[in-house]
């Protein structure tokens, strides 16, 4: 007796487990991701204008004192941004001489 309700209880279950499976393969869940970026972190000097005219020759030679390359590379980006704020080369250079406190 007692095999016989485990053997019925184990079916149902099988078939239970059966049908769940089967419900889901006829229609399967939706699953959506999305991913909200905020554009309003994005730095200034990262977004900055491109601008055509070349660096003048003085500011280059100011921004060359630096030993390494990558603070020169920095450098060049920060005065092109500083040129696109201030609109030009004499007010871009003065602020970065006021942020490296050189007066």
């Amino acid at each position: 007796m007692l095999l016989t309700l485990v053997a019925t209880l184990l079916i149902l279950l099988v078939a239970a487990a059966l049908g769940g499976f089967y419900a889901v393969y006829r229609h399967p869940p939706v699953l959506r991701a999305e991913i909200f970026l905020p554009a309003s972190n994005v730095s200034r000097e990262v977004a900055a204008p491109r601008i055509d005219d070349p660096i003048p020759e003085r500011i280059l030679d100011y921004i060359d004192q630096e030993s390494e390359e990558h603070a020169r590379v920095t450098r060049r980006l920060r005065v092109k941004s500083l040129r696109a704020e201030l609109g030009d080369w004499d007010s871009a250079f003065r602020a970065l001489q006021r942020e490296d406190n050189v007066s």
